[in-house]
């Protein structure tokens, strides 16, 4: 087993930490949504929901991420994360996981953030990327969408 193996369970306990002391204010779910009527919207939606644990931090993305992502984010985009990566002994999430697969013409994929300020639902802008290689990173954009 690699070192950053071993030290992922470490980073997902000092994670835990953070949330324990009540700094991490947003609750997060990956919900995706399937639908009976072979495309998004028709027919009876199935939700299957995975909910981020320990909760990660939720933060605007900078002015400097904006111009350095060429176009990609805008203002009001969130980045969410550190989100411990898996390790394969049940412990962290895998990019599947962060951003399912949804290219049957039936299914979406949305982030549920629920926090202080209530409610928020969004869109994954681009796909999970590794910053440092103990930590995924998410950025999404807020929709209008109800949850």
């Amino acid at each position: 087993m690699a070192l950053r193996d071993n030290l992922l369970p470490v980073a997902n306990t000092l994670r835990a930490k953070a949330e324990a002391f009540g700094v991490r204010r947003y609750s997060v779910t990956v919900r995706q949504r399937t639908w009976s009527g072979g495309r998004p919207g028709l027919g009876t939606m199935t939700p299957t929901d995975l909910t981020l644990s320990p909760r990660p931090r939720v933060r605007a993305v900078s002015s400097r991420e904006i111009a350095a992502s060429g176009g990609t984010f805008t203002q009001g985009d969130l980045r969410i994360g550190p989100i411990t990566p898996s390790n394969g002994a049940g412990v962290g999430y895998t990019a599947a996981q962060l951003a399912p697969d949804v290219s049957s013409a039936n299914g979406d994929v949305m982030y549920v953030l629920v926090g202080d300020d209530g409610t928020t639902v969004a869109r994954l802008v681009d796909r999970p990327s590794v910053d440092r290689s103990l930590g995924w990173f998410v950025v999404v954009r807020p929709t209008r969408e109800t949850p």
